[in-house]
Formats: C-alpha cells, sequence, structure tokens
C-alpha cells in the first residue's frame, strides 16, 4: 500500500467542526460586533496533518535499499525462500 493510499483511507476519519453557535455580539450602536473563528483540531486530525508533513519529505521508494537488494542479486547473494516471499504478499512478515 502506498503512503498515499493510507492517508486516503484516513481522511473520511476526520470530524469537522461546523460553524460557530451562539449569539452575536452587539456594539453599543446595535451593530454586530466582528468576532474571530475559533478551530479546534481533534488528536487525530492533528497526528494525521504532523504525519501527512514528515511522509511528504520522505521519498516513495527507498533508493539505498534498492541499491543494496541490486547489489546482492547482482552478487548471487540473494535467495529468498518461497515462505519469506509468501509471508511478505500476505503480509503475516514480521519486519
Amino acid at each position: 500500500m502506498r503512503i498515499s493510499e493510507i492517508i486516503a483511507s484516513l481522511v473520511p476519519k476526520i470530524r469537522s467542526i461546523g460553524p460557530s453557535k451562539g449569539t452575536p455580539e452587539l456594539d453599543q450602536n446595535g451593530k454586530i460586533q466582528a468576532r474571530s473563528d475559533d478551530v479546534r483540531l481533534s488528536d487525530e486530525s492533528q497526528l494525521l496533518s504532523r504525519l501527512t508533513s514528515e511522509l511528504k519529505s520522505l521519498p516513495e521508494i527507498d533508493e539505498a535499499k534498492v541499491a543494496e537488494l541490486r547489489a546482492r542479486i547482482e552478487a548471487g547473494e540473494y535467495n529468498p525462500s518461497s515462505h519469506d516471499i509468501a509471508s511478505k504478499i500476505l503480509g503475516t512478515d514480521s519486519d
């Protein structure tokens, strides 16, 4: 699963905060006073925002790992067992 797919799966879990409720405040002339909006993000939303920022700075492909595996394959030193391959495909590996 790609990082972008993980983030997309988390987006529906973010709770939105609706418009502010309450009565408007009036000044001496009976006009509505301007007030600032108040936005509060849930803990999950704050975490998602932080993770998104951190993940955007990471490359999609771990170039160092690819280079290491390429060198092992070329040297004939990479011989994964069929069990290891099946575990990775099924997501039951312990890595």
